[in-house]
């Protein structure tokens, strides 16, 4: 496929030179799903000569801090790559995103890469991660549970509208070759809605390191970490792990765990949400202060 000058510009290169990959991820954040399978894919791709280059709004690492340019500029050096800074001045998260991609969009045009790898909803990109799955159904999903005046105000919400728009134009983009999808579902979900064939639709599982996450850590951890946090050794911990509460289900959890008998067990929430005091409010709410932790990123 990088030979075949059919592609057009930015798809050839001479045989034997290194794949240029840019990957794009318009937040980076230490912390993000999408971002922890950036960087365990970086090593593997370098070893087999792939040039990688990150593009992003925002990197964020412990002694990083982005300062605004409206103009592509290089990432501090504490970033795990190579790549460049697309961060236009903006004003909401409708001109965030659409001000964000026009950047890319005018990175892909350019030519300098083979391939560029998005996990943003951004048409022309030749390869899209769909680590959130489809916006239009998670859209349809949460409206079956809200007001008709909630549907009302998300059908009329500019972000929506442009999420939508920009998801359908990415999928339907004759420059798209490939989405990588971590489910059959995901997967299936695609293909019924924007036609697209199988073939161009691999389902990849997110990996998991079974050194790191072995069952004999539980030995070496378990007694200790609920002894640190008071927890005791025997009360069930419901473990919620991810960012963006609303669309993981964490409040439909938290009415769930409010049936529960009041001493069956704990939860403990670890992510980053806007929402975390309203998550916390609810929890009080429902009278499960003392059992609901939210412990942060």
């Amino acid at each position: 496929m990088l030979d075949d000058p059919a592609r057009g510009k930015g798809h050839g290169r001479v045989r034997g030179s290194a794949v240029k990959l840019a990957i794009v991820r318009q937040k980076y954040t230490p912390f993000g799903g999408a971002e922890r399978f950036v960087e365990r894919a970086l090593a593997s791709l370098k070893a087999q000569h792939v040039d990688v280059d990150i593009i992003a709004r925002q990197w964020t690492t412990p002694t990083a801090t982005p300062t605004p340019s409206p103009l592509p500029s290089p990432l501090p050096s504490e970033t795990p790559s190579a790549g460049c800074r697309v961060n236009p001045f903006y004003i909401g998260r409708t001109w965030r995103d659409w001000s964000f991609a026009r950047g890319v969009q005018t990175i892909i045009a350019a030519g300098k890469y083979d391939l560029v790898q998005s996990h943003e909803r951004i048409p022309g990109c030749h390869i899209y991660r769909a680590g959130d799955g489809v916006h239009a159904t998670w859209l349809a999903l949460r409206a079956a549970s809200r007001s008709s005046l909630a549907r009302l105000t998300e059908r009329l919400s500019p972000w929506h509208r442009y999420t939508l728009h920009a998801e359908a134009a990415m999928f339907r983009h004759p420059d798209l070759s490939a989405v990588i999808c971590n489910s059959h579902m995901v997967r299936d979900d695609i293909a019924r809605r924007f036609g697209i064939p199988l073939e161009k639709l691999p389902v990849i599982y997110n990996g998991v390191d079974l050194e790191h996450f072995h069952p004999r850590l539980r030995a070496t951890h378990r007694e200790t970490m609920r002894a640190k946090v008071g927890a005791g050794y025997t009360v069930p911990i419901v473990l919620f792990v991810g960012s963006g509460f609303e669309r993981k289900g964490l409040p439909t959890l938290l009415d769930a765990f409010a049936l529960l008998p009041t001493s069956a067990a704990q939860l403990w929430v670890v992510g980053q949400d806007k929402s975390a005091i309203a998550m916390q409010k609810k929890a009080q709410q429902l009278g499960l202060a003392k059992r609901v932790r939210f412990w942060g990123p």
